[in-house]
Order: C-alpha cells, then sequence, then structure tokens
C-alpha cells in the first residue's frame, strides 16, 4: 500500500502503532528520538505535522488517529525511572500536533 516510509539516516519501524483502519501509523526510526506519523492519501503516505521530539520506548494512536500517547519508561522527570506519558492532540487547523 502505496510507496516506502522511511529515512535516508534510519531505518524505520523500530517503534510502530497503527490506527483502527490502518491508514495512519506512528514510527519511530531507529537511532532516532523522534516520532512520525504518517497518513495514507492519495496512493501515498503523507507526514502529518511537524515531527514529534522526546525519549520513546512506546507509542498509541487513538483509533481514529487525531490523539498519539508516547511513554517513556526511563524519564527521571519524578525521580529515577518515574516514568512519563505525553499525550499530543493533531489540529487539522493548525497541521500540527500539540
Amino acid at each position: 500500500m502505496g510507496g516506502d516510509i522511511d529515512d535516508d539516516d534510519y531505518t524505520g519501524g523500530q517503534i510502530v502503532s497503527l490506527n483502527n483502519d490502518g491508514l495512519m501509523v506512528a514510527n519511530v526510526f531507529s537511532g532516532d528520538a523522534r516520532i512520525y506519523v504518517y497518513s495514507y492519501r492519495a496512493l501515498e503516505w503523507i507526514q502529518m505535522g511537524g515531527v514529534i521530539d522526546g525519549s520513546v520506548h512506546s507509542i498509541n494512536l487513538s483509533s481514529d488517529g487525531s490523539v498519539v500517547a508516547i511513554g517513556d519508561a526511563q524519564s527521571k522527570i519524578n525521580g529515577d525511572y518515574s516514568g512519563k506519558i505525553m499525550v499530543f492532540t493533531y489540529s487539522n487547523t493548525a497541521l500540527a500536533w500539540f
């Protein structure tokens, strides 16, 4: 379905999450700590919004793909390895993740 989703500097698929219909994918390229979200439109994968930066151990897209939750098990925000979860919502108006 569509072409490959890849980056010249990194290998895709270290961490992946699909929405319910499989037409959106969140991907973390290996060797990278950034999340990329793509939507399948007009026979190709289009990146949605900008890159989401952060340490990543897990990602999960909502059923419609408008929300992504990112888990960081090794965050030290509340003490050693206390972990954290970041949640972003996609704005169709701003074409960005907030």
